[in-house]
């Protein structure tokens, strides 16, 4: 992301009651300059999603802001999402729970496929995807990651995947 900014500076703001650097940066892209907000370093609102080597899976790493009082953290943004090629619309959310020791999946849909955006709030599950789209290329890899409460990591999976997990 630095990579296409310049730092012109740095001055200190608060924000809810907390000290948030504001840098100003040049765009490169854009030949603009505009505020850069950062707490502890990191960007406010953003992601980093990391490539799994099977196209349609990508892990997504959210910023989190914490402190002793806890931590809040953006789950979605629609226009971060689309400029990491996962478009939506969003048109329906799930919850489940599952004991230790229990495997779910493989699901999929052969009609009217669903993308799935899956995260855990609480203990840690082992996650998997794997391409079942008969045009694709990529037909029968799968990747995986470690979701839990504490990395709080996400998984996309994209439509025409097979999708399942095992909590550990």
């Amino acid at each position: 992301m630095w990579k296409h900014f310049l730092l012109l500076g740095r001055s200190g703001i608060r924000l809810a009651g907390r000290r948030v650097l504001c840098y100003p940066v040049w765009d490169i892209k854009t030949g603009g300059v505009r505020p850069f907000l950062a707490f502890g370093g990191r960007p406010l609102g953003k992601f980093t999603f990391v490539e799994t080597g099977v196209p349609g899976i990508v892990v997504i790493e959210p910023t989190v802001f914490g402190d002793d009082r806890g931590y809040f953290m953006e789950t979605f943004r629609a226009d971060d999402f689309a400029a990491a090629g996962i478009a939506g619309p969003f048109v329906q959310d799930n919850c489940s729970k599952s004991r230790k020791g229990v495997l779910r999946g493989l699901h999929f849909q052969r009609e009217n496929t669903q993308g799935k955006l899956v995260r855990v709030t609480r203990g840690c599950v082992f996650d998997v995807g794997v391409d079942l789209r008969p045009n694709s290329p990529h037909s029968g890899r799968w990747a995986a990651a470690e979701l839990s409460e504490e990395n709080r990591r996400m998984l996309y999976v994209a439509p025409g995947f097979a999708h399942g997990f095992l909590v550990l």
